[in-house]
């Protein structure tokens, strides 16, 4: 007929091994494929009200299209996890794309008056065409000045990307877009302690951990000596044991200052884990770029890519097919700007005045002006 999908199935969860893609469950209208997982397994099974019985062999693509047809459109509301997706409502003659909330699965697309084309990666839209495509020059000029570009353009002519936590709807109408979650800025958590704010953030942080450690391989940690990925480690020894956790770090005879041993070494020994330690001091940013395959989608920009080709190739070989990172941790907690009017908005005037002197002595008064720190606050 008019559709045609396909899927490269890793079969990463326990309950989705022997699973082919697209998914038609008997009975229902409905095709699926399904890139990712869902966190909430226990949550959607429980509104949906499956017995716990007949969920313990229930895929995560089953109970998507099991959630598609209990709260329709509006199913992708309920779900927490990576994904990325395409539905066909056969009844409806309808395809929904949708992205999970913090785009951690892509998803792009070319949509003309006749055809749609749907994928994972921007080259593989543009492969469905018989010529490749066009660079888009306003996206190109965004690139290269380092800026963020316009939401859904892509560095190729005609092919978007579908933003995180968006739908999109694709019938005989043309298309329709829409934003199915948004962070509530407006809503704040007041705690009377540090270690109140600290409880709260450890219980989501193990919520988040244990989420991951759902896998049909052993799980690996890429763990360096900093904060964030010991902190994962930490929380997943924990959560596996008895079963003995493995991390992947890097480690430098010669380039000493990036050597990290001590502190990784700390954790070994807290938890029992076993490390697998790679030597790197060879894989210097942007080593033999010029013999780098080349990425069709998009620049390399990562100058640490022969790092981790390493640290994946050692994982993939110790059957790892699950590895949690630290990655991006320090740009998701930093305090920025506005530490002093949260104290302030908090009625710790003490502890913003310490903060404050503390400050302007390390940092000098025309710098914590230049800042910005006084009229954040």
């Amino acid at each position: 007929g008019p559709l045609a999908m396909g899927h490269w199935h890793f079969w990463t969860t326990p309950e989705e091994v022997g699973e082919h893609q697209p998914l038609e469950l008997i009975g229902q209208p409905f095709k699926l494929v399904l890139d990712g997982r869902l966190d909430n397994r226990q949550e959607i099974i429980a509104a949906l009200g499956i017995p716990s019985s007949d969920s313990e062999h229930l895929s995560d693509a089953c109970l998507v299209l099991l959630s598609y047809e209990f709260w329709g459109q509006r199913c992708f509301e309920h779900f927490l996890g990576e994904y990325a997706l395409v539905i066909f409502d056969e009844r409806k003659g309808e395809l929904f794309c949708a992205r999970d909330a913090l785009g951690e699965r892509t998803l792009y697309y070319n949509l003309n008056a006749t055809r749609l084309v749907v994928a994972s990666e921007p080259w593989a839209v543009a492969g469905a065409f018989s010529l490749p495509p066009d660079l888009d020059e306003i996206d190109t000029a965004y690139y290269f000045a380092k800026q963020v570009s316009k939401a859904g353009q892509t560095l190729f002519k005609n092919i978007h990307e579908l933003a995180p936590a968006h739908v999109q709807r694709v019938n005989q109408s043309g298309q329709h877009i829409w934003r199915y979650w948004q962070p509530n800025i407006s809503d704040k958590i007041h705690y009377r302690s540090d270690q109140e704010y600290a409880e709260h953030f450890l219980s989501l942080l193990e919520e988040s951990v244990r989420g991951c450690l759902r896998s049909t391989t052993l799980v690996g940690v890429q763990m360096s000596g900093g904060l964030d990925s010991t902190s994962i480690a930490c929380l997943a020894a924990r959560m596996l044991a008895p079963q003995t956790l493995t991390t992947v770090s890097c480690v430098y005879d010669e380039l000493v200052d990036c050597d990290e041993r001590e502190y990784i070494k700390t954790v070994i020994e807290a938890w029992g884990i076993r490390s697998i330690q790679i030597p790197c001091d060879d894989a210097w940013p942007f080593r033999d770029l010029q013999h780098w395959i080349q990425n069709r989608n998009y620049p390399d920009t990562n100058p640490f890519r022969l790092v981790l080709e390493r640290v994946y190739q050692k994982a993939c070989h110790e059957g790892m097919r699950v590895l949690l990172t630290g990655d991006f941790a320090d740009h998701m907690f930093d305090a920025g700007d506005n530490w002093l009017a949260d104290l302030l908005n908090e009625g710790k005037l003490l502890e913003a005045w310490r903060e404050l002197v503390n400050n302007v002595q390390y940092l000098g008064l025309a710098t914590f002006w230049k800042r910005g720190f006084l009229q954040a606050a």
